[in-house]
């Protein structure tokens, strides 16, 4: 954390010899723990309101039956709650605040085992790396959660901009039922408990 600091107070010298008041406040405090209020410890329910579909990547669905496409019905459902609690922290790519590292407990039939931190886009949430089964398949679980607002626990609105996007990357046997890579990304809502 002192490492942290004395960064923070270099990049403080230099904007203000360089004179960049008018940038605003210093990016080390938007480094700062906790970025968007969640702080290690924190209980926060992941619900899975709808697939997410980007028309720019040329992807329609991600419920079409792709090989490389996992939407509903492989891992995830439309409804379920993934109950995470925050582990730890995950600096976001460089000038973003750090993202929360999150174990999730077991939830339809499979495990999401915490190995690692992950990571995701700037202004992520909530990140984590996994080895995953449902018992049948096994497989590593990559997963971030994306803000594109400034308050990650206001609930989506149909048909606006989602407030959270949860990009889930799935790589595994190969075996039937356990695609060898596929990908993902859901509408979610956070609540903090």
């Amino acid at each position: 954390m002192l490492g942290a600091f004395r960064l923070c107070r270099v990049e403080i010298r230099r904007a203000f010899v360089l004179i960049v008041a008018s940038a605003g406040p210093s990016a080390c405090i938007a480094k700062t723990p906790p970025c968007f209020d969640i702080a290690v410890g924190d209980p926060i329910a992941i619900v899975v309101v709808d697939t997410y579909v980007d028309t720019a990547t040329g992807i329609s669905s991600y419920d079409s039956g792709f090989p490389t496409i996992c939407g509903f019905g492989f891992d995830l459902s439309q409804g379920a709650v993934l109950q995470a609690t925050v582990v730890g922290r995950a600096e976001n790519p460089p000038d973003a605040c750090y993202a929360g590292v999150a174990q999730i407990a077991p939830f339809g039939g499979w495990t999401w085992t915490l190995t690692g931190n992950g990571s995701g886009p700037p202004l992520s949430a909530l990140v984590g790396s996994y080895a995953a089964t449902n018992g049948t398949c096994m497989g590593k679980v990559d997963v971030s959660l994306a803000v594109a607002t400034a308050n990650p626990f206001s609930p989506s609105v149909p048909g606006e901009m989602p407030n959270v996007i949860m990009s889930r990357s799935f790589s595994g046997s190969g075996e039937p039922g356990c695609p060898t890579m596929c990908t993902g990304e859901f509408v979610v809502n956070l609540q903090k408990q």
